[in-house]
């Protein structure tokens, strides 16, 4: 890491397939840093989608740089809750041949709830179906950013070649044969008039951020480019205006300037506030250095020594730090605001904790609440005498990962994972496997039914558990929704309308919602969030299959 004390500290968020992971290439590419590993773990590698965060830092133009890459996938997409929460600024990537995702809405309102500045990049410019304006006009329909347009496309699909710098009032054309370079040029005749509304349009929008720019509009029919560059800056700053830069991260295309624009408009990091200190946000078990505790620092400038968790009223004594960039951690004198640091075998410090240079410091904001389980397995030991290394192995786990929870059943004996979905679970299992050399056998969980004698013949009689399931799902999806619960013999008990939501309350055989979690997605587009608590048992009238056990 370069000297400077200033540093911007950048998330990258959206929905998986978006393009994240390409465009932090570009972004280190363009920062001159060849071949970069992105995902390095196994299981992103093996499912080829990311499914854990990993960190950069580099210099631009004289200033650290941390750009954060997050998981996309409903599966794990609960890291880039936390991230978005401890990181300064975000760029929400957005494929412009896709009109709308959900998971692009989920990455938008925790953007919007942080009032966190923001970048739109919209990505995959050069795809056949790109269509620029389609794009924006679903972002302002489904998302509660502002998008303002600071460049415009020219050309689509595979005549995408540059951009219109609306400001500056003038061509930037890409090159294939070298990404980072930029040829200028006039804006074509063609596309003048469109030039011209978006410089208008930006004008507006950023005067109606501010009171004086909007008498210097009325007064002047127009922001010299001085107040529009300023006023744009402290709009972006506020989370009023989110800039919109389109792109084509595969070819590199768009991500200097991305570099550029975020460089200009994002707020820089104060190390020199007078509380000092960082959170902690996530841990990870390295077989080499051991305990690994990634923090952000929120403020001020961390050395070696004494640190006081005054989360806990305690102390930590660290002689090392290290900064994550990609697979590898480079050792660092210190560590100042904006940057994200590792620590390594603390003394009972646990994500969430604030560490400081003064005991006399207040603890940061707590770290979001993982959001509810939505799938379960039963999990076992593939060698059923060694069940005690699993259960440390669980526990590393979930130190690692507060989404995956573990339980016993006691009805059935079982031991159950629970996680954000099927392949959350799935590659859970395959990193215990490959972090502590324990392999585990994962199976849908037991329904517990039970057996009662009645009457006076001591008849016995079947009883199954029913599941209170509560859903929330937009208006559009409810009649598909109540429908596949009919086919699981659902009884529904109320719909209800709860903000942009609609809900509903049903009592669902616990035996029809095992896989549930992965049902609704497909048939919602991943749109819906659910809960289920288990109800009461009645009589089952048909006998359950083999696989399924019964309780006397």
């Amino acid at each position: 890491m370069g000297a400077s004390t200033i540093t911007k500290n950048i998330v990258l968020l959206g929905h998986s397939k978006a393009g994240k992971t390409a465009l932090s290439r570009a972004l280190l590419r363009a920062a001159g840093i060849e071949n970069p590993t992105i995902d390095k773990d196994p299981e992103s590698l093996a499912h080829r989608m990311t499914t854990t965060s990993s960190y950069f830092h580099f210099m631009w133009q004289g200033a650290n740089t941390v750009i954060t890459n997050t998981p996309g996938d409903d599966n794990f997409l609960h890291e880039a809750d936390v991230l978005a929460q401890v990181s300064d600024n975000a760029v929400l990537t957005i494929c412009a041949d896709e009109a709308h995702k959900f998971q692009t809405e989920k990455a938008a309102r925790l953007i919007q709830q942080s009032t966190m500045p923001s970048i739109l990049f919209i990505n995959r410019m050069d795809e056949d179906k790109a269509d620029f304006n389609g794009t924006l006009a679903a972002i302002r329909k489904n998302i509660l950013l502002d998008p303002a347009i600071v460049y415009l496309p020219i050309g689509n699909g595979a005549d995408f070649c540059g951009v219109i710098d609306v400001i500056a009032e003038k061509t930037l054309y890409f090159s294939e044969e070298d990404p980072a370079s930029l040829t200028e040029g006039e804006i074509p005749t063609a596309m003048q008039d469109e030039a011209y509304i978006a410089l208008e349009k930006l004008m507006e929008q950023v005067a109606e951020t501010d009171d004086e720019l909007i008498e210097e509009l009325l007064e002047e029919g127009e922001l010299d480019q001085e107040s529009l560059v300023q006023g744009l800056k402290n709009a972006v700053a506020s989370g009023a205006l989110s800039p919109v830069l389109p792109g084509a991260a595969k070819k590199s295309f768009g991500a200097g300037l991305l570099l550029e624009l975020a460089h200009s408009l994002f707020p820089q990091g104060d190390h020199q506030a007078p509380s000092q200190g960082c959170q902690i946000f996530k841990i990870d078990h390295d077989p080499n250095l051991g305990i690994l505790y990634y923090c952000k620092v929120n403020s001020g400038t961390l050395n070696p020594g004494t640190l006081y968790n005054v989360s806990r009223n305690s102390e930590e004594e660290v002689d090392t730090f290290y900064v994550p960039s990609g697979a590898s951690l480079e050792k660092t004198d210190s560590l100042t605001a904006g940057m994200i640091g590792v620590l390594v075998d603390l003394n009972g410090s646990a994500p969430g904790d604030t560490l400081a240079n003064s005991p006399e410091d207040h603890p940061l904001a707590p770290l979001p609440v993982v959001a509810r389980p939505h799938f379960t397995y039963a999990v076992a030991h593939t060698n059923p005498a060694d069940s005690e290394s699993m259960y440390t192995a669980l526990a590393k786990i979930m130190a690692e990962d507060p989404a995956v929870h573990m339980a016993q059943e006691p009805k059935t004996g079982e031991t159950l994972l629970s996680g954000q979905g099927r392949l959350h679970l799935e590659v859970t299992s395959e990193r215990i496997a490959r972090k502590f050399g324990t392999e585990l056998e994962l199976s849908l969980p037991t329904v517990p039914y039970q057996e009662k004698q009645q009457g006076d013949n001591q008849e016995q009689i079947l009883l199954e558990p029913l599941m209170n399931l509560t859903i929330t799902l937009p208006d559009d999806c409810v009649g598909e929704v109540i429908t596949d619960l009919g086919k699981r013999r659902g009884k529904i008990m109320e719909i209800r309308s709860e903000a942009r939501n609609e809900v509903i309350v049903s009592q669902v055989p616990m035996a029809e919602i095992l896989e549930y979690g992965s049902a609704l997605a497909q048939l919602t587009g991943g749109r819906a969030t659910f809960k289920a608590v288990f109800s009461h048992y009645e009589q089952l009238d048909q006998k359950p299959s083999p696989q399924e056990k019964t309780l006397g």
